[in-house]
């Protein structure tokens, strides 16, 4: 069976699902994973660890990070290249995972390497992740955009979404738009944002449909308070510095997206300095009494809500 892996990437998302479908693949037991960082060790200790064997578990994923002499970029750590050749010649049963930001085909251990490993998938479309995921599952094209839509393309969303889904519907098989309104909850800042838009515009029926969602979904009343407190207090912050400043600039200082700027500044101009001011004070207040259990968490939103 092959054991030698190998990732050219930087992507974050790929290199975590790649590790995770290894893991699914292997049966590999979560305290049998190893990784080291090859900016600081060297590729020895690496061979030495899949050399040796744990008499209670079948097989080890060992994972190098940094893996620079199969790119162009300097070793931090001179590497004994010899000992990994002559591991690749005589592999143990345990498995290797190189993670290089970029192939050196030039390099002659790059060429071998590419020999020997199988080289991972570093181009992760998500579409056909979905795709192959679902097995004899039915979600149609429609859905599938849908759902890749209303999470705003974050494929680690997207992947433990479509896993809530398929559970959800584990006897019907077949997943639908509906299932996703009904189950799936969007990123928690952008909840927020939503619930704080509703709350302006009176749109209650709303407001509850997303704050009953978040709670369901295991979210704290203290986070989600915490949470409009610091979108409120973003709005002061922009309403404070559009007087001078234009909303790129805000951007800059406050190291946030242009269009996350716009967003909130076109929510600002619904209030005073002084209104937003006095809701930040009284959502700090609110925290405390939810805190120290001096009030009904579920009673004080509403009462927030309806006074805002």
């Amino acid at each position: 069976m092959q054991n030698l892996f190998l990732i050219e990437s930087t992507d974050s998302f790929v290199i975590d699902y790649n590790i995770k479908e290894l893991i699914n693949k292997f049966k590999i037991d979560l305290s049998c994973i190893i990784k080291y960082d090859l900016t600081t060790a060297n590729i020895s200790l690496l061979i030495d660890e899949l050399n040796s064997f744990d008499i209670f578990a079948k097989q080890k994923l060992i994972i190098s990070y940094n893996t620079t002499f199969l790119s162009a970029e300097k070793d931090l750590v001179e590497q004994n290249i010899n000992k990994f050749e002559k591991y690749i010649d005589n592999q143990s049963n345990n498995i290797l995972l190189l993670i290089t930001p970029k192939l050196d085909n030039r390099k002659k251990i790059t060429k071998k390497a590419l020999d020997n490993f199988t080289l991972l998938n570093n181009s992760m479309d998500i579409k056909k992740i979905i795709k192959e995921k679902l097995n004899d599952y039915k979600m149609n094209d429609e859905t599938i955009n849908y759902l890749i839509d209303y999470l705003k393309e974050d494929k680690y969303l997207i992947i433990n979404n479509l896993e809530l889904l398929m559970n959800y519907k584990f006897r019907e098989k077949i997943i639908t738009i509906l299932d996703i309104n009904n189950i799936v909850i969007k990123n928690i800042d952008d909840n927020i944002f939503h619930l704080i838009d509703n709350i302006i515009n009176k749109n209650y029926k709303e407001v509850f449909s997303i704050y009953n969602k978040l709670i369901e979904n295991n979210e704290d009343i203290t986070k989600i308070i915490v949470l409009i407190y610091k979108q409120i207090r973003k709005l002061y912050n922009i309403k404070c510095l559009n007087s001078y400043m234009s909303n790129y600039e805000i951007a800059n200082k406050m190291k946030l997206p242009p269009f996350i700027i716009n967003k909130l500044s076109n929510l600002s101009n619904n209030f005073t300095k002084d209104k937003l001011l006095n809701t930040i004070c009284n959502l700090s207040i609110l925290d405390t009494s939810i805190k120290t259990g001096t009030v009904n968490a579920d009673l004080v939103f509403y009462l927030f809500v309806f006074n805002f």
